[in-house]
């Protein structure tokens, strides 16, 4: 992930930098949190999708989280910059799909009702 210009503490850049580290290599939660300390521990733990976990439940952990939800929105609008490189068009659009409701739901967006003439 490219970082984001949101991402303004330090706290916010380490957890982005670590946040697939757990899934991707064999580094674990416990050398996280003995290297970086719990809050940033705790944020990469949410940030874990467990395998078979469904995507809705990992979203609401990470929700219950500041540090870990502003990175996963970071997360997911860089994700959001790839997709052009998804040729299946049907994919591509799931894709963007899944994104943008869990935008909706980590910022609890709610769209004004548009005003009628």
């Amino acid at each position: 992930m490219a970082l984001d210009p949101d991402l303004i503490t330090d706290e916010e850049m380490v957890v982005a930098l670590l946040h697939d580290v757990v899934e991707d290599t064999e580094v674990t939660e416990e050398k996280i949190r003995e290297v970086f300390g719990d809050p940033i521990a705790d944020a990469v733990a949410l940030l874990t999708h467990k395998g078979n976990e469904p995507y809705k439940k990992y979203l609401e952990r990470i929700k219950t989280c500041p540090l870990a939800t502003k990175v996963k929105i970071a997360d997911i609008r860089h994700n959001l910059t790839t997709l052009d490189r998804i040729e299946d068009d049907g994919r591509r659009f799931r894709m963007v799909k899944k994104y943008i409701d869990a935008l909706v739901f980590l910022t609890d967006y709610k769209p004004s009702e548009e005003k009628g003439e």
